[in-house]
Order: structure tokens, then C-alpha cells, then sequence
């Protein structure tokens, strides 16, 4: 096995681990996603594509609005800004647009299952979108590779 597999390993291990704890509990541990900062910044560096500073500074400031309008959770922003680091500028939007779809399909479920149960418990609850974050930005991570 390449040391490119490793890295994949690596971070499906720990977005399996983030995406658990967001469907269980609907937290995602700062330690963890400081983990896996640190494991992006890492891989940033040894692909050397600093540009991806930029791009995780943007998807920060965005997140900060969406998170202002109550959109979506302050944990999610962090994991995407984490995880942005390691994916290349060119697979970004691939990412973001499997994320917002996969997103939008969780959300449709979770609507569908609040019809059939308490769709005011439901909305409460909130819909743990780190399970899209995670496996787009594994796509995109596997596309950077």
C-alpha cells in the first residue's frame, strides 16, 4: 500500500469517528477537528498547495455568516475549514457540491421522517451534517491524492 493510501485511511478514520458522534449526539469534539486540522496542514504541506489557505479563510468567513443567520452549526464550519486544507483548489467545488447535495437528501429524509413522527422534535434536533461534509470532503481528498 502507497503512503497516499495511509493518508485516505487516516482521514476516513477520523470523519467516521465525527460523523458517529454527530449522528449519536450531535457534537463534534474541537479536539478531534484539531486533529484533523493538524493532519490538513500536514498533508497541505507535503502537496505543497498553499493556495488552499485562501480557500479555507473564505469557507471560514462564509461559514461565520451562515452560522450568524443560524443556517448551519458552528462544529460543521470547523470540520469544513479543517478538512478544506487538504483538498486541492481544483477539487473544491466538486466537494462542496457533493456536500450541499448529500446535505439536501439528509435534509428531505429527515423532513419525511418528522411527517411520520414529531416534525417539531426533528427540527429541534437538527440534521447532522457532518456525515456530508465528511464524505465529500473524502471525495475530494481522494481526488487530491
Amino acid at each position: 500500500m502507497t503512503i497516499q493510501i495511509w493518508w485516505l485511511i487516516l482521514f476516513a478514520t477520523l470523519c467516521s469517528f465525527v460523523c458517529y458522534t454527530d449522528f449519536r449526539y450531535r457534537k463534534i469534539s474541537n479536539q478531534t477537528v484539531s486533529f484533523i486540522f493538524v493532519i490538513s496542514l500536514i498533508f497541505l504541506i507535503k502537496n505543497d498547495s498553499y493556495i488552499s489557505f485562501l480557500i479555507s479563510f473564505l469557507v471560514l468567513i462564509v461559514g461565520f455568516f451562515l452560522f450568524l443567520l443560524k443556517v448551519i452549526a458552528a462544529g460543521d464550519i470547523k470540520l469544513l475549514v479543517a478538512l478544506s486544507l487538504a483538498i486541492k483548489p481544483e477539487f473544491v467545488m466538486l466537494s462542496l457540491c457533493v456536500i450541499l447535495a448529500l446535505g439536501g437528501l439528509i435534509a428531505i429524509m429527515y423532513l419525511i421522517y418528522g411527517f411520520f413522527t414529531d416534525l417539531q422534535q426533528v427540527r429541534q434536533r437538527g440534521i447532522p451534517y457532518a456525515i456530508p461534509i465528511c464524505l465529500g470532503s473524502l471525495l475530494g481528498i481522494a481526488a487530491s491524492l
